[in-house]
This record gives structure tokens, sequence and C-alpha cells, in this order.
């Protein structure tokens, strides 16, 4: 249960860290105003330095994320929580003082700042050891699970295998293993196939870890095994045999004397999808603050050009496959396709009206989707998505399509800015979906934005 809604609970955990920081802030302040024989520290002055945080957050959340902070550790330690926790918070005050003291937002009280520090890490930490116990107990009783696929025959797998019916407070649910022929008589586990069935068994049985347990000198069937699974969204873990493994530049962390390191992980996607959620709304609200009056217009004139409702509604699909109501502006006469059924629209198309003619060359007919924004069933940048007819076409003919899905489908996209919209290949479009999947970033999806307005200028429409 707790797994489905990840995202929420990394923002709820992030944001409680920051309150908790926050409230030090605060009462170590006040305590100081106490003590302070100057004006500097005292509570009048208490609103104007909370300006601090003004800097501080975004420092935090920029640090937190190079440093991978909040990434699910079951395997973690004491001495580990407490590195990682002192590693952030002082990267995060140094900037954030640094920063504050080149804009003249700084409290420079330097026995404040490292009562502050040291409060911080200790309060942190101890948070985070009680959050990771509550954790723990909700998953010795099923709460919390994730699907783990050993890859290996071995001792070091069945070791590994063994280890995690062990620890069940680790919430790893061991679902079967992968072989090198898909059979074996030594595993204490169900065999569900060969290694290349692995990118089948992963979709098939909704796999959260790829486990690798294989030997030393299997380094080259390692990356082998991982390109194949390159797009897939999934944790993988490898088990270290022996010192100096070509993976060891990774974290490495520990399960009864086993060295595990990740070599990818979903936290990262989990931050960069609360930071691309933010941006969208942020744009969305904005952009229909700013289109409302033309909308009205736009409304009027589609009721004048032609008989029907002003706003076409269509069912298409957006992330895992998920099917919503995509609102835009219609653009055709009234029951464009009660004789044609689902059909792609042509340039020339003689269904379109004649103010819809002109909002698809400048692409205004989509101006409603940011209310489909708004409301989390699309993204501004992501894969355009498709309908449901459409798509259990494009699935017998591409076995890479449903990749495209692993995201929230967008109003522009890498595809639709170089030129690739409506009826045009499928191969081609496919390639520049999963270029976005594959090199996504908020960088990214600004510079899209700003080529679909150009686009747009030109007359192409999105």
């Amino acid at each position: 249960m707790l797994k489905r809604y990840a995202q929420a609970l990394i923002t709820a955990f992030i944001c409680s860290d920051i309150l908790l920081i926050l409230l030090i802030w605060i009462v170590l302040y006040l305590v100081a105003g106490h003590f302070s024989s100057t004006r500097i520290v005292s509570p009048e002055n208490l609103p104007d330095q909370l300006k601090f945080f003004l800097i501080f957050i975004p420092v935090y959340l920029v640090c937190a994320y190079k440093l991978d902070f909040y990434a699910p550790r079951r395997f973690s330690n004491y001495y580990t929580e407490f590195i990682k926790v002192s590693r952030l918070v002082s990267f995060a005050i140094i900037i954030s003082f640094f920063i504050g003291y080149v804009l003249r937002i700084f409290y420079h009280d330097h026995i404040f700042i490292l009562v502050f520090w040291a409060v911080c890490v200790f309060s942190i930490f101890v948070y985070h050891i009680l959050v990771e116990y509550i954790l723990k107990y909700l998953r010795l009783r099923g709460f919390n699970l994730r699907r783990i696929l050993i890859i290996g025959s071995g001792d070091l797998a069945k070791r590994s295998a063994l280890k995690f019916f062990e620890h069940r407070e680790f919430g790893l649910n061991v679902i079967g293993c992968l072989t090198d022929h898909g059979t074996s008589d030594n595993m204490n586990i169900p065999v569900l196939g060969s290694y290349d069935e692995l990118h089948k068994i992963i979709l098939q049985k909704s796999v959260d870890i790829v486990f690798f347990a294989l030997q030393a000198n299997e380094e080259k069937l390692i990356r082998s095994l991982i390109e194949r699974i390159d797009n897939i969204s999934v944790d993988i873990k490898v088990a270290l045999d022996i010192d100096g493994l070509f993976l060891m530049k990774n974290g490495v962390s520990e399960i009864d004397g086993i060295p595990i390191i990740t070599l990818r992980g979903k936290s990262q996607v989990v931050f960069k999808k609360c930071v691309k959620r933010l941006f969208d709304i942020i744009f969305a609200v904005v952009v229909i603050l700013l289109v409302t009056p033309f909308s009205f217009l736009v409304a009027i004139l589609i009721k004048i050009s032609s008989s029907g409702p002003v706003f076409y509604i269509q069912e298409r699909v957006s992330l895992n496959g998920k099917k919503f109501r995509l609102i835009k502006f219609r653009t055709m006469k009234e029951n464009a396709e009660a004789h044609t059924g689902p059909v792609w629209t042509s340039e020339d198309d003689p269904r379109r009206t004649a103010i819809g003619v002109w909002l698809r060359k400048t692409g205004m007919d989509e101006l409603p989707q940011f209310l489909n924004v708004l409301k989390g069933e699309m993204s501004i940048v992501g894969p355009r998505p498709e309908r449901p007819e459409f798509i259990e076409e494009f699935r017998k003919i591409h076995p890479y399509y449903m990749f495209r899905q692993s995201v929230v489908a967008g109003i522009t996209g890498l595809a639709q800015i170089h030129g690739l919209r409506g009826n045009t290949p499928l191969e081609e479009r496919l390639k520049y979906d999963l270029e976005y999947l594959n090199h996504w970033s908020l960088r990214l999806d600004i510079k899209i934005i700003l080529m679909t307005v150009l686009e747009i200028f030109k007359g192409k429409g999105t």
C-alpha cells in the first residue's frame, strides 16, 4: 500500500525535514535572544532573519538531490545514516550562509551557527531513525513490500535469497530467480525463466528490484543484462563476491555480511517527478491566468462559426496506461467521426471548421489541456497522449511502444518540436519519445517549451 504512494511519502519526508530545521532555527533564535547582550539576536528581529530560509530551502533541495539523500535505505545502519545526514546538513548550511553573506541576509554569530548545525544533524538523524523503525514495523506486517527478482543460481544467489527471507524487516518479497538456461535444481526459490527473458519477466511480474547475484568473472554478462533493461524503471542492485569489482565505485551497503551496491535507484526518479510536477502546476496556473480572456474570445468564435459544443472531450491514455478525458477546443464539425470512426486527422481534413483550421495551425486548440495538467492527468512536456484504439495497434507493431507510458503524457514534446505530429512515422516519434525518457531534465523541458513557442509563431502549432 505504501509503495503505491512512494512519491507522496518522499515529498512528505522532505517537507517534514525542512519544517524540523525551521523549527530548530526559531527555537534556537528565541533562546539565544534571552542570553544575547546585542540587539541583533532578539525576538523582534526573528521575522527578518527568517529570510534566510528563502535561500536555505532551494539549496537544501539541490544538495539532497545531488547526494541522493532520500534514496530508500533498507540496508542502512546507524553509522551510514549519521554520515549521510551530517554531509547533507553541512553542505546546505555552508552554502546557504555563504550566499546569505554575499546578499547581506546573514546571521553573523558563529556560536549560533555552530549550535544550529549540531542540533540539526542530531535532530534529523534521530527523526530518520524513528521513521525507519516505523517502516520496519510496517514491513514486518506486510506493508511497503517490494518485489525482488534474483539473477543467478550459484551459492551467492542462494545465500542472498536466504538473507532476504530471514530479514523480513527489509520488506523484500523474493518472487523468484532467473538462471542461465531457465532451470536449476540448486535454488530454493522458483525459477521463472532464463536470462534472455529478463525484460519480459520484469514487465509481467511487476518487478521493483533486479538483484544480480552472479560471480565476479561474469561482469560482461551483468553489463549486457543491464543494457537490456535500461528503459525500465526498476532498482538495480548487485551482490559483490570479491573486492575490486567494477561496481565498487557506487554506494555500498550490506546485509548480513553480503556487500550490496545500488547501480540505479528510483529515488532520484521520484525526486525529479516532484520537481516536474511543481513546475507543471506553476506554469499551468500562469498560462491559464494569461489566456483566460483570449479563451473566451475563441469560445465565442467557435459557437459563431459552427453548431456544436465549444470543447471537444476525448478519451486518451497517459501514465501506466491510465485513461483520462482530454479537453481541447473543438476544431471539427459536430460528430465528425460518426461515419469514419477513429482516424488520424490530415493536413487538409475536410471535417475541420473555419476557425478550427486556424486553431490547429497555431496550436491554440490545445490551451484547455492546461486544465488536464492541473488535474495531474498530463504534463506540460512529455510523449503525446494517444487514443486507446491506436495504442492497441501500436503495441502490436513495436514492442517498446509501452515504455513511453512510463511517464505522464504531455501537451508538447521532443517529437512535436521535430515536426512529428499526427499521422507521422511511428518509429520516428517513438525514437524521440524514448530519447526524452532517457535524458529528462528540467532544463530539457524548458528548452522544449521555448522551441514549441517558436513553432507556434511560425504557424506550425503543437
